[in-house]
């Protein structure tokens, strides 16, 4: 290229550059339009295609769009109470940590795809716009610097967090989202004083609540609290706007905070061991510790980097920067501390057993955003670079200006990868379609209302190998697994049951749920997921157990084979295998022309399955549970069908003579929170429930209130005498016998 050209070239780079500068500068002026289109393209894939629209399945709590799906369900077919009869043979609805409270209107009023997309756009808004307000307004950064820390935390490209490349998910709610909003509310608040500041915190700490879970907020709480004194410098009217804005969150969060506390003992973390250093933990808890830091850092280096810059810049004259450095390192500190040290100490403490305390480094990328948009302001505005090889006073572009485009072009490109991505996941199946309208589980779903009541389990995997536990939710159908993070201990030590033939094949998989359970999955070891063979599952699960626990269908996308296990659905299912068998590009097209059948399904009919309700004439005592699992593993499903395995000490209120004929049991009405029975009980009996046993149930024979005890471990058992009787079971959330004892 001659002299001549090079000179063209570089005006066509200076004007260029100039004018997007100009174009950003320019959006300054309507942050508002410019973060409505950002947040748009983020959440694009999540609604954009319909129906066929993205969903994200990182194993993190991702039980959470079913759930949504559920409870919507239920409060159009009228079915919604504080009993969750989907999830594990049944929990605790406001307990279990799966529902916020504000975004269950949008799935009521809409489709599931498009409430989902909705809400994580409103995320994606939300986090651009008043980080952007934040930056600008608190800090005093500049337009540009601000708007590329908006862009920046909108996009939150975190893998380290949760596995989730993509953003914010809907396990998150507003918690993270909202995170600039509430400390930029408050500030004001705080500038204006007065009596109403006061009131208004309070109603920002209650809307704070209803858009998120106390299981994420918790760990933000804290951070908000020493925001104003350490961060801004504040202290003058800051304990009554703080006091007012933690119980105005209290006020709407304690129903679901007394529920967990109440369910926490009985709950399935309880018990969790966490290996720490004092217990003797070797190298892979040293690697533990050090890995996500790692990850965490390695995810933020480009902000982080602007960071350190201003901080040398300014030579540590900047206390709001130290101040967010530190609470950044903090985070990490707290979590390699608690990961070796307490976290085997602090498990089995307080009201929450089991709660992860090191989780305090979610808020790590909020505060490097701050920091490095922070460093970024202390770039001077004179330092300055030019472009060589144009005539005349070559053009002049500022340092601080050329890092900001570049952060910003480092959110487009990874923007564009994500949505690469996205594309491929909806081609392999992760689309809403292949989830929540799947022919084969919609199937299903009509039958409940032409059989018996009955439960689902699902060989667990990813999308590619098999339908992630938890989707049957969807369908208002009920499951013996899923991912719920608090469950009862009782069904916990029963699922370890099921699935421990499995420990011959992969024992770590196995002693892993046994120390940290919320994956209640039908596991099989990689090898078997992915390589199509056929798996026989009674020498991975005990399916004697899985019939007791009413489980009439096996969901699985490799082939099974067991002992009573009936294959269903076959045409549907040879044009599933022919589908996957086509190029990525053909089945995107065939997606937008209607001819998707869905991933491939094999859906087994366990023909033992035992009914939901029956009557036990025969009792086995037991001193202690271990040896009461024993027995329910080792027994035929026709022993569970007439034995009641219980504890000794609930012999007293059984008068169970024996007998090979007991009786019947027929169902008058069955409700999340009440079952209406009528029992034929020709000899004296124990009538189980296959549902979870829980302190909540009440038992009233013709009228008279009767003891629940659990039965078989972990179900619901009442004793009986021979006669006929109509039983009645409720259930009362903690928070409702809270009420009615204070009346």
């Amino acid at each position: 290229m001659n002299a001549s050209g090079r000179t063209r070239l570089a005006e066509t780079r200076a004007g260029t550059l100039g004018s997007f500068i100009d174009l950003c500068r320019g959006l300054a002026g309507r942050p508002a339009v410019l973060f409505i289109a950002w947040s748009l393209w983020l959440a694009l894939e999540y609604f954009g295609l319909g129906p066929l629209s993205y969903v994200p399945l990182a194993d993190h709590g991702e039980n959470n769009l079913p759930a949504r799906l559920a409870t919507a369900l239920a409060w159009q077919t009228g079915e919604i109470g504080f009993w969750f009869p989907q999830a594990l043979m049944g929990a605790d609805r406001l307990a279990m940590g799966l529902q916020n409270k504000s975004d269950l209107l949008l799935f009521f009023l809409f489709p599931g795809w498009l409430a989902h997309g909705l809400i994580l756009w409103a995320q994606r808004f939300v986090a651009g716009y008043f980080m952007h307000r934040l930056l600008a307004e608190r800090f005093g950064v500049d337009a540009l610097t601000s708007l590329s820390g908006g862009i920046l935390y909108a996009l939150f490209s975190q893998p380290a967090i949760n596995q989730q490349w993509a953003g914010f998910s809907l396990y998150d709610g507003l918690a993270l989202p909202a995170l600039p909003l509430v400390l930029w509310a408050l500030g004001r608040i705080l500038d204006r004083g007065g009596v109403r500041g006061i009131l208004i915190a309070g109603v920002l700490g209650a809307g704070y609540s209803l858009v998120s879970h106390f299981f994420y907020t918790v760990f933000i709480l804290p951070l908000i609290l020493l925001w104003f004194p350490l961060v801004e410098g504040r202290t003058k009217g800051l304990c009554a706007v703080l006091a007012a804005f933690v119980l105005g969150w209290l006020a709407v969060e304690a129903p679901f905070l007394w529920a967990s506390a109440s369910q926490a003992p009985l709950g399935h973390r309880k018990h969790w061991t966490v290996p720490h250093v004092l217990s003797g933990g070797g190298a892979a808890l040293w690697l533990e510790a050090i890995n996500l830091p790692l990850a965490l850092l390695h995810d933020n280096l480009p902000i982080l980097s602007a960071a350190a810059a201003g901080l040398l810049i300014a030579r540590s004259g900047d206390r709001r920067l130290l101040v967010l450095l530190a609470f950044a390192a903090a985070c990490l500190v707290y979590y390699i501390c608690d990961t070796l040290l307490l976290g085997g100490l602090l498990y089995e403490a307080g009201i929450f057993p089991g709660f992860n305390f090191s989780r305090v480094y979610i808020a790590f990328p909020f505060l490097c955003i701050l920091a490095g948009c922070l460093g970024l302001s202390h770039i001077p505005v004179s330092w300055q670079v030019r472009l060589a090889g144009v005539p005349g006073e070559p053009p002049a572009l500022a340092i601080r200006s050329l890092l900001c485009i570049a952060l910003i072009g480092l959110a487009c490109w990874q923007s564009l990868a994500i949505k690469r991505e996205a594309l491929t996941g909806i081609a392999d199946g992760k689309n809403f379609t292949n989830l929540y309208r799947h022919p084969v589980l919609a199937e299903l779903q009509r039958l409940r209302d032409g059989q018996p009541p009955f439960r689902v389990a699902t060989v667990a995997g990813d999308i590619s190998s098999g339908p992630l536990t938890g989707i049957a939710w969807a369908y208002g159908l009920e499951t013996a697994d899923g991912y719920v993070p608090l469950y009862s201990e009782r069904y916990h030590r029963f699922w370890e049951s099921v699935i421990s033939p499995l420990e011959s094949h992969d024992a770590a998989m196995v002693d892993l749920f046994r120390r940290r359970g919320s994956r209640a999955y039908l596991f099989l070891p990689a090898w078997e997921r992915l390589g199509g063979q056929t798996v026989r599952l009674d020498s991975r699960a005990r399916l004697n157990l899985l019939s007791l626990a009413n489980v009439r269908y096996v969901v699985s996308a490799v082939p099974l084979e067991g002992t009573g296990l009936q294959l269903r659905s076959r045409s549907v299912l040879d044009r599933q295998l022919d589908w996957v068998g086509r190029p990525r590009r053909d089945r995107l097209l065939g997606m937008l022309l209607g001819e998707y059948p869905g991933t491939p399904l094999y859906v087994y009919e366990n023909t033992n399955v035992l009914p939901r309700f029956f009557l036990a004439a025969r009792v086995r005592a037991f001193d202690d549970p271990g040896p009461l699992l024993d027995g329910l593993a080792s027994a035929p499903a026709g022993e569970l069908a007439t034995t009641a395995f219980v504890m000794h000490r609930d012999m007293e209120v059984l008068a169970v003579p024996g007998g090979d004929n007991p009786g019947g049991v027929s169902v008058r009405s069955l409700g999340p929170d009440r079952i209406e029975l009528e029992v034929d009980a020709r000899t004296a009996s124990v009538l189980t429930v296959t549902s979870n046993f829980n302190p909540g149930w009440r038992a009233a024979v013709n009228g008279i209130p009767s003891r629940v005890f659990p039965v078989d471990h972990t179900f619901l058992g009442v004793a009986l005498p021979a006669g006929r009787h109509d039983v009645v079971l409720s259930y009362a959330s903690p928070l409702v016998a809270l009420v009615g004892a204070g009346r």
